[in-house]
């Protein structure tokens, strides 16, 4: 029975970063300066939060908002949440990258 608690817990625990993991995705695919430095090097979940938390505050009086690129951010979150928790396709998998790759390609 222990067994069987322990692999359960470590389930749930998976699917808690594999939805950490994909919010700081979609953080860094939402910050400029996240954007351009992740094309130089692979940024830390701490530096993501950091650049996101200065962008709002940069941008926090004068935000507007394109609600058809919001849409679409909307969507894509909704599919990686869908392919994560309902097909329980990991993150780490080359269709899940080559799609978000894709969705994001497309948002430009």
């Amino acid at each position: 029975m222990n067994s069987s608690n322990s692999q359960k817990r470590g389930s749930i625990e998976k699917k808690r970063r594999d939805r950490i993991n994909l919010c700081m995705t979609q953080l860094k695919s939402l910050v400029p300066e996240a954007i351009r430095k992740d094309q130089f090097e692979k940024l830390e979940k701490a530096e993501i939060l950091q650049l996101t938390t200065s962008y709002l505050k940069s941008n926090s009086t004068a935000f507007d908002f394109d609600f058809k690129r919001q849409g679409f951010r909307d969507c894509m979150f909704d599919i990686s949440t869908y392919l994560i928790n309902c097909e329980n396709l990991s993150i780490e998998s080359q269709f899940y990258s080559r799609l978000l790759s894709h969705l994001k390609h497309s948002l430009k």
